[in-house]
């Protein structure tokens, strides 16, 4: 399994409508490529994960709805930027997925709020909630968990 850790700064991990130079969720998948053609890497979709912390949790989850033909596994920890996720939601369909946040998480509302959106719509997931703040704390007790998950349907 190879991990590549992307840091977008303050930017959300979505092209930038109105700077045209910021084109981050083309910058993830130039990013995937170069990988595949560096590595030996399995490059079909049930092989290949995405997934993310924070607005990087947000941007794995929204790049992985627009682009369902590349990721067969999906995951987020205190999921930022879900506006943006919300808008491409349906996208996900025959995408695992799973996130969760912490309950003292500022975030924790718009994690439920994707949550139920996506029982609205029928798309099976897994949600938790545990203790926690948006903080490393919270994330390095979860990262396995994530990290667990996308090696599961990797192997199946």
């Amino acid at each position: 399994m190879y991990i590549v850790s992307i840091a977008a700064g303050t930017h959300p991990y979505v092209n930038d409508p109105i700077d045209t130079t910021k084109r981050y969720e083309d910058y993830v998948l130039e990013i995937i490529d170069l990988v595949d053609r560096s590595f030996n890497t399995f490059t079909d979709k049930e092989n290949r994960g995405i997934g993310g912390i924070s607005m990087g949790g947000g941007g794995a989850l929204y790049i992985a709805a627009r682009h369902s033909d590349m990721f067969n596994s999906a995951s987020a920890l205190s999921a930022g930027r879900i506006n943006t996720v919300l808008s491409v939601a349906d996208g996900l369909r025959g995408v695992k997925v799973m996130f969760d946040c912490g309950q003292q998480d500022q975030l924790l509302n718009d994690n439920r709020q994707l949550h139920d959106y996506l029982v609205q719509l029928g798309i099976p997931h897994i949600y938790n909630e545990y203790p926690g703040q948006h903080n490393w704390s919270y994330w390095a007790a979860h990262y396995w968990d994530h990290l667990s998950f996308h090696a599961y349907y990797f192997s199946r």
